[in-house]
């Protein structure tokens, strides 16, 4: 990974608190927000930030050990598509085309001059709507946006227009089919997943990302994501396996680490969540996400010393994440040194 820059102990990454964006500029990461932030910030779930990444939706300026950091612009980008892209089924569709308009055009999905109509997404240009398959629509009433489709007829561009969007043929099932069958590609496969968890089918997306590692191999990114559906499934052991797989995949996976330590505490096994949440930062000192977890681990055991300094450090890290007025309380709120009672 090019953003990835060992210092002092092999596998550490530099300070983060300033680096070069995207566009080679340099800015602090105290003003970035992680996907998880992101995810707060919106009012998505982080799975939802992750896909939009993937399908080009929104693109982080930094990445550190996997964790994709993103500027303000970006928080404004994901928030207008969380107001465009209505949750649920036929919501991956809606991705899918944004994406592909986004992609011809060379304009960001906010900057898209659209009107989407239930499932179908169009662009308006100056001489009237076209769909993502290219497909010319006749705009009756710009005002309150009305369409109807173009010569080919209405009956023609839907049947276009479907068959041009249709997300990929994905079956689960595949590893076990009968030898001899083709093997669909892993990017497929993938897609699938996306799409299946965009609809609302985790248990889908689930399978779908299980063939895509019989098909491909190890793999520490979809091991990853397999383990963030199981755990939105409640599959709290199946995921902690999986975030553990991701990490042996790639021991520089700070998210992996991260979040590994957090179902790690869900399972009642605190020495070994803050080892793994230590050891993230041990690659990635400013990782905002992992101090605000250890504070709060630290908050639980008794440990109020080591919670407030973890506090510290997270509003040093990201002073204006959505968490940071949670962590000023509970900096106020501890005891003083000595006074192991909580005022």
């Amino acid at each position: 990974m090019g953003d990835e820059r060992e210092s002092g102990g092999a596998g550490a990454f530099e300070s983060a608190t300033e680096g070069p964006t995207r566009d080679g500029e340099v800015s602090p990461i105290r003003s970035f927000y992680t996907p998880a932030m992101l995810a707060r910030l919106i009012g998505v779930p982080v799975a939802t930030i992750r896909r939009w990444r993937r399908r080009g939706l929104i693109v982080p300026v930094r990445e550190l050990g996997r964790v994709a950091y993103y500027d303000f612009g970006q928080v404004t980008a994901a928030r207008d598509l969380g107001k465009r892209i209505p949750s649920g089924k036929g919501s991956s569709r809606i991705e899918r085309q944004l994406a592909r308009l986004s992609e011809s055009t060379g304009l960001t999905p906010a900057r898209l001059p659209i009107l989407i109509e239930g499932k179908r997404v169009l662009l308006r240009e100056s001489d009237g709507l076209r769909d993502a398959a290219g497909q010319r629509w006749i705009d009756f009433d710009g005002v309150n946006g009305e369409c109807g489709a173009g010569e080919s007829g209405e009956g023609r561009a839907e049947a276009r227009m479907a068959d041009s969007d249709r997300g990929p043929f994905v079956s689960p099932t595949w590893p076990f089919a009968p030898r001899g069958e083709p093997t669909p590609p892993v990017e497929c496969l993938v897609e699938g997943a996306l799409e299946l968890e965009a609809d609302g089918d985790l248990e889908g997306a689930a399978d779908a990302y299980r063939a895509a590692l019989a098909a491909g191999g190890p793999n520490a990114e979809l091991c990853f994501q397999l383990a963030e559906t199981l755990y939105r499934l409640g599959d709290v052991a199946a995921a902690r396996e999986r975030y553990f797989m991701a990490i042996e995949l790639d021991e520089h996976y700070v998210e992996a680490r991260a979040n590994l330590g957090c179902v790690l505490a869900e399972s009642g096994r605190a020495d070994l969540a803050i080892a793994a949440l230590e050891g993230a930062l041990s690659l990635h000192a400013d990782y905002a996400d992992a101090h605000y977890h250890l504070a709060r681990m630290f908050d639980d055991c008794g440990d109020f010393p080591a919670a407030r300094r973890h506090w510290e450090r997270f509003l040093e890290c990201a002073p204006d994440n959505p968490w940071a007025d949670e962590a000023r309380a509970r900096i106020l709120d501890a005891p003083e040194p000595g006074n192991r009672d909580r005022v």
